[in-house]
């Protein structure tokens, strides 16, 4: 079966013929490879045809370890022709002793081989023999694995829509591999190469350096469709694959080196239309967007790696499928976007469980949107979700003025004058913390000036109350409901020390008073101190609702603080030792 390659290195004219190789002189070829080259040859048309039979003669220091085979017999048409030979090199061959293998390319005017054409001198080509890791694997790169199936006709060179793909290729010392031999399959068959060549779902061209590309030839052998190219003098490839009109597929390529390493994964193209075609709007669940408000707003949390996005397991589910996320505004004229990177699951089973992330600077703020999922099956149609409604927000607001994008209703805040046991109908207004007070060592410490004994727990510093919703009403106001889970966080920000931690979850159940209270440890307050800068500490109360699978977080008290003890020690707060190491 005839095999050709993009890349063809010529070789200098001899006399009245000039001999080419698709893998040229003093290129790379490794220990244990099968490679297929074609040697082409051109003259006068006049001359050609006094071409009878083509051999190859290797050196004869290396006869027994250098294998070739006639893949294609000569044949010619017009000034050119050519013959497509298979090398193999022995696993046995000894790259120390054996730097080089040569083989010579002879021209004969007859077809025994015993009458040399004349006006030729044989060529001669010469190959540097390489080592491979037999588990290297060749990696494919691209700036995006999906696009759109084209509405027009996409030939290779002149068509507007293509994916190129690039990798490189080492030896097993490190060292680039120059013009060396690399195979490219399809792991479905029918997608890259079919007998009637209509019916493929892309074309395959090269890359060049100037000029448009071409076409590279596929083909098929004992069931597996793929093509062949060669690395560069740098140990790089690269290939260009135009998808036909209106098809949608997902294609895995698979690469390797014949006969040294295995055919692994390493890209994949696909190729689908960023909306639901169907005119069936049913799919399956859509995407749950984290931290979103019942409003759909979403806020910019900080130190978070972006929008968190999960999704349920859905019918028939492969650990194969890839998702590709799309979002899309409501005004006639908003295309989808494509979110990235491409999501490739391995294990569906724990879905759920790890949820996607997605850069912030990919989000249109404040702009109304709609987050969907595509699933692209290795071997089957593609699905597309349901959608749900969201939109960005950006960063949350540091003015102090409670409006920072959470959900709840914030904490209400009493200091350690407040009687004990705590009960908001004893309290005075004074023993309130109200926003953006300063929170002294004098609020704290109340509960020790009687002697008591301090320990990581006690005695009480502040008291955080969570109000609780009575009706569906106060819901809808931003209080939590009845049953819900809370967590109440801290956040202290100052030059002496910082905390940020989560105080162990408590059930919103009192359903008489309507309200539950976390008490903050003494010794979770002290020591902090603003800046010399005059740059005050800060400290914030917040806390997450958990309630029918959902979590939503509250808007924050903020207020700053000054619990360093200023005329002794600034340790000297009687907590444990083992509480100073913030």
């Amino acid at each position: 079966m005839k095999r050709e390659e993009y890349l063809i290195a010529k070789s200098s004219s001899q006399n009245d013929y000039s001999v080419t190789a698709t893998i040229p002189d003093q290129s790379d070829i490794i220990i244990g490879q099968t490679s297929y080259i074609t040697i082409n040859i051109s003259g006068l048309s006049t001359k050609i045809g006094d071409i009878k039979h083509v051999t190859i003669e290797p050196d004869h220091s290396i006869a027994n370890l250098v294998t070739w085979k006639t893949e294609s017999q000569w044949t010619h048409f017009g000034n050119e022709g050519n013959i497509v030979i298979r090398l193999t090199v022995d696993n046995n061959l000894d790259e120390q002793q054996h730097k080089q293998i040569s083989y010579v390319v002879k021209l004969w005017a007859d077809n025994t081989g015993n009458k040399p054409i004349s006006n030729y001198t044989p060529e001669n080509i010469q190959y540097n023999v390489k080592r491979v890791d037999h588990d290297s694997i060749i990696m494919l790169n691209t700036d995006n694995e999906y696009i759109q199936p084209p509405t027009d006709t996409n030939p290779v060179g002149t068509g507007k829509k293509s994916i190129i793909y690039s990798g490189s290729i080492v030896d097993s010392k490190g060292q680039a591999l120059k013009n060396t031999q690399v195979i490219v399959s399809s792991a479905l068959p029918d997608q890259i190469y079919s007998n009637n060549s209509n019916k493929v779902l892309v074309n395959i061209g090269n890359v060049p350096d100037t000029g448009n590309p071409t076409s590279i030839t596929t083909t098929r052998d004992h069931g597996v469709d793929y093509f062949v190219i060669n690395s560069d003098d740098s140990g790089n490839i690269k290939f260009s694959v135009y998808p036909k009109r209106n098809i949608s597929a997902r294609i895995d390529f698979k690469t390797g080196i014949l006969g040294v390493t295995t055919l692994s994964y390493a890209a994949s193209a696909y190729i689908f239309s960023d909306t639901n075609l169907s005119d069936d709007p049913l799919g399956p669940s859509s995407p749950n967007i984290y931290n979103a408000e019942q409003t759909g707003a979403v806020p910019k949390i900080p130190g978070s790696k972006g929008m968190k996005v999960g999704i349920e397991r859905y019918a028939g589910y492969q650990s194969s499928d890839t998702l590709i996320f799309f979002m899309q505004g409501y005004e006639a004229t908003d295309k989808p976007i494509q979110l990235k990177p491409i999501y490739r699951l391995d294990n569906v089973e724990s879905l759920d469980a790890n949820p996607f992330y997605f850069t912030y600077d990919q989000l249109l703020v404040n702009k109304p949107m709609k987050l969907y999922y595509l699933i692209a099956p290795a071997s089957q149609d593609s699905l597309y979700s349901m959608a749900s409604n969201f939109m960005y927000v950006g960063e949350l607001s540091d003015d102090g003025d409670n409006n920072d994008d959470g959900f709840y209703t914030p904490v209400e805040v009493y200091s350690s004058y407040s009687p004990s046991p705590f009960d908001l109908k004893n309290t005075q207004d004074n023993d309130r913390m109200y926003d953006n007070r300063l929170v002294t060592l004098d609020t704290i410490n109340q509960y020790i000036k009687g002697g008591a004994t301090i320990t990581n727990t006690d005695p009480v510093g502040l008291y955080v109350v969570i109000k609780i919703a009575k009706n569906f009403t106060e819901e809808m106001k931003g209080l939590p409901p009845l049953n819900s889970t809370c967590t109440v966080m801290v956040n202290i920000d100052s030059a002496t020390r910082q905390e940020n931690k989560s105080y162990s979850p408590i059930q919103l159940t009192d359903s008489t008073n309507y309200y539950q209270v976390v008490k903050i440890p003494y010794c979770d307050l002290t020591r902090a101190r603003g800046w010399e800068d005059g740059i005050p500490a800060k400290l914030s109360f917040a806390y997450s609702i958990t309630h029918e699978g959902a979590t939503k977080n509250s808007k924050e008290w903020k207020a700053t603080i000054g619990t360093a003890n200023t005329g002794f020690d600034i340790g000297d707060d009687g907590c444990p030792c083992n509480d100073k190491s913030n």
